[in-house]
C-alpha cells in the first residue's frame, strides 16, 4: 500500500495539473474557440482509389504511404547555420502523393 506522503503528493500533483489545464482552456486570447475547426477527410476520393490500386500491385513486403512530406525522407546536408533554414524550407512544406517503402522503412519509389 502506498504511503500517506505519496498519496498526498499525487493528490497535489493532480490538482495542479487540473488547474493548469483549465486555465489554459479559459485563457482569453489563446485564439482557440470550439467552433473554429472541424474534421475533414485525410485523402481525396482520387487518392483513395489510387492507393488501393498501388497496394494491389505492390509485391509482398512493400507498402504504399499517402501524402508523405519530403522532409520526412530527405534531410539537408547543409551545416552552415546561415543556409540551413533556407535548405530546410525548400523541402519542409512539399509532399509527394505516395511513397513506396520496403520492409525496413526505406523509400524505394515516390509518386
Amino acid at each position: 500500500m502506498p504511503s500517506n506522503s505519496l498519496l498526498f503528493f499525487l493528490a497535489v500533483l493532480a490538482c495542479v495539473l487540473i488547474l493548469m489545464l483549465s486555465g489554459l482552456a479559459r485563457r482569453p486570447g489563446n485564439g482557440f474557440r470550439a467552433g473554429d475547426y472541424r474534421a475533414k477527410r485525410l485523402l481525396t476520393a482520387w487518392e483513395v482509389r489510387a492507393l488501393r490500386e498501388i497496394r494491389a500491385e505492390l509485391p509482398r513486403g512493400y507498402y504504399a504511404c499517402p501524402q508523405v512530406r519530403l522532409a520526412d525522407f530527405i534531410e539537408t546536408e547543409v551545416r552552415d547555420p546561415a543556409r540551413w533554414q533556407g535548405a530546410l524550407n525548400r523541402v519542409s512544406r512539399k509532399s509527394v502523393d505516395f511513397a513506396v517503402i520496403d520492409g525496413a522503412g526505406r523509400v524505394v519509389l515516390v509518386i
